[in-house]
């Protein structure tokens, strides 16, 4: 280990260095830190990762001097010289850098198998198809680990650590690792107990509590449990949606360990009564508006009750969601509420006090003030090709009350409105509505997928007005295929349903065949009777209303085809989602058209990197680049 790292130039190695080798569980920053700041280059930490399986150490990290604010703490370094590792994806084929994967391992230190367990050997003993040897194998080992810019490894936890809840995939190992982020925690997991998700952790020492002198007993165990807990729910809900918070948080002395010192989850014990979250008491409806608004989110959302002060967007609404429940709310008092409403008025509370009042909505803009108050320089998120901006309602939330953001979207959303014929139209008035808010720059613009491409050319007119942008994030948007011919009507319709199911991860299951025997006006109600009969879209919808989504998206989506833009000297920022297979072909079609680009890869797909918890990540990336500016 010591030879290769001297090597690999990671450090040189001094006549009296004294060093520490550990192993076994992943490595804390706050520890490495913490650690360093006692013994600064005396002592040198070299990070182990091995299972049992590869005899024994398979990775090394030597834990740099300078331990950075974006140091990954989960970091388990190169594969050692005498053995082969790969990052593979389901199909065991090499994930890209950035990209998530089981890590398997071969080579000559790979045990024969396991003792009298043939099923076991030939599960995770598995050919190696990357050899030319006779017999060669990899080992499965079960964690999820992805390749770091630098080229290290960077461990994400196990497979199994997935688990579906309530209808939600969910990362245990997310949940414990937010858990470690609080400055009163030490050791965190979390696991799942009669369909309810627990944790267990163990706090770290005075940071709650003064040591106690000869006349004071330590707190209670229900003491601690009250502050800690208390402490630990409140950082849990400013970070992770609803679903993925612990029924329980258990607060123990030490994880139970087994003979070889790893994590013993079947010794956890089961939690208390104490333990149990007490639910902090939902605001109750106060009038009849509100019970009817509270059903009806309910009913949507699928939960038990809804208060009126909870944030619809924060309980998991989404823009599809948002489309039913203005829909039934228009079928039951005879009033159409533009989606805005719902952006700017998210709770039960607000927005019955808007349908009390009746209140006249204002002149229609395609801004939309997500969140207009705070310090810093506003945020301009252009609307994906659906044309709506509550997709960015939690990743704004997320941002903080002193980052203002807003939101362009398109024209063509409400009943009189004809979407845009022209990029260059749609752009023109984008950059007059911004520049209303902010007349001059340097100006900040995003925007996903259909959306990038727009703040793209935005960025390009404000350049050509002799203004500057020194933010421009495009999230998981791609560009048109030289020469791609423009879709047909149905390829347009098929392309709208695929934009429907995965806004919620379903499929109407509807294809080209079955609309190829209709006439355009028969596809139409189809399309809303199999969306209704399915649940996608509310049973109260009509087909002007889908109509008009429609439009707004075929328009959209006619756009997209027909750009042909210039290359232009301007800095942008990908942000890739880490199921998006194209990453390459994305930075190369963008390279190809700017001068700079540089690209991160962000948890979730397409369609999930906006909700939590992916948009968490987002957040926290985005937030750092908004306040270094």
């Amino acid at each position: 280990v010591l030879a290769e790292a001297s090597a690999q130039g990671n450090f040189a190695l001094p006549p009296a260095l004294r060093l520490i080798i550990m192993g076994g569980e992943q490595a804390d920053l706050g520890r490495l830190r913490q650690w360093q700041a006692q013994h600064g280059a005396r002592v040198r930490l070299v990070n182990l990762y091995g299972p049992t399986e590869t005899t024994i150490a398979a990775t090394a990290e030597v834990v740099p001097l300078a331990i950075s604010d974006t140091q990954p703490d989960t970091a388990i370094g190169r594969g050692l010289g005498n053995l082969q590792v790969y990052v593979l994806d389901a199909q065991m084929q090499p994930a890209p850098d950035g990209i998530a994967g089981e890590l398997y391992i071969g080579g000559a230190q790979l045990a024969r198998g396991y003792l009298h367990q043939p099923g076991s050997t030939a599960a995770r003993f598995v050919p190696d198809p990357f050899s030319r040897e006779p017999g060669a194998r990899l080992y499965r080992t079960g964690d999820r680990v992805r390749v770091w810019h630098d080229g290290r490894l960077l461990f994400l936890g196990r497979l199994d650590q997935q688990v579906k809840l309530r209808g939600y995939r969910i990362e245990l190992g997310e949940i414990a690792a937010v858990l470690r982020a609080h400055g009163a925690v030490r050791e965190a997991v979390v696991v799942v107990r009669d369909e309810q998700l627990v944790a267990y952790v163990v706090e770290e020492p005075s940071t709650l509590y003064p040591a106690p002198n000869e006349s004071q007993a330590g707190p209670s165990l229900g003491a601690r449990f009250s502050v800690l807990g208390s402490a630990l729910r409140a950082f849990l809900a400013e970070r992770l949606p609803a679903y993925m918070l612990p029924a329980a948080i258990v607060v123990l002395d030490a994880l139970p360990l087994t003979a070889n010192d790893k994590l013993d989850r079947a010794a956890l014990p089961a939690p208390t009564a104490a333990a149990f979250a007490v639910q902090q008491a939902l605001v109750a409806p106060r009038d009849e508006v509100e019970r009817w608004l509270a059903q009806l989110w309910a009913e949507l959302l699928g939960r038990q009750e809804v208060g009126v002060t909870d944030n619809f967007f924060a309980l998991g609404g989404h823009s599809l969601l948002a489309v039913r429940l203005l829909a039934q709310i228009q079928q039951q008092i005879g009033r159409a509420i533009p989606l805005v409403t719902l952006v700017q008025s998210p709770t039960i509370a607000q927005l019955a006090a808007h349908l009390r009042e009746q209140r006249a909505d204002g002149p229609w803009s395609p801004l939309v003030p997500l969140q207009a108050q705070g310090q810093q320089r506003p945020l301009f998120l252009v609307h994906p090709i659906g044309g709506t901006v509550l997709c960015y309602a939690e990743l704004a939330r997320l941002l903080g009350p002193e980052q203002p953001v807003y939101g362009l979207q398109a024209w063509g959303m409400e009943p009189d409105q004809v979407p845009h014929q022209s990029l260059a139209a749609m752009v023109d008035d984008y950059v007059a509505a911004i520049r209303q808010v902010q007349p001059h720059g340097p100006y900040r613009l995003g925007g996903w997928s259909f959306g990038g491409v727009v703040a793209f050319e935005i960025a390009v007119q404000l350049q050509r007005q002799d203004e500057t942008v020194d933010l421009l994030a495009l999230i998981d948007s791609g560009l048109p295929a030289p020469d791609e011919d423009a879709p047909d009507e149905t390829a347009m319709l098929l392309a709208f349903l695929q934009d429907l199911g995965g806004t919620i991860g379903t499929s109407l299951g509807i294809t080209q065949a079955d609309l190829a025997r209709l006439t355009a006006d028969q596809q139409l109600a189809y399309v809303l009777a199999r969306a209704q009969q399915q649940k996608v879209l509310p049973a109260g919808m009509d087909r002007d209303q889908l109509q008009r989504l429609a439009a707004v998206f075929s328009a959209n989506l006619k756009l997209l085809a027909s750009y042909q833009p210039t290359p232009t000297p301007l800095p942008v920022t990908l942000l890739l989602a880490e199921a998006t297979a194209q990453h390459v072909d994305l930075m190369a079609a963008w390279r190809a058209l700017t001068t700079v680009v540089a690209g991160y890869v962000v948890p979730g797909t397409h369609y999930t990197l906006l909700r939590p918890p992916h948009v968490h990540m987002l957040a926290d990336w985005l937030g750092a680049q908004l306040s270094a500016g």
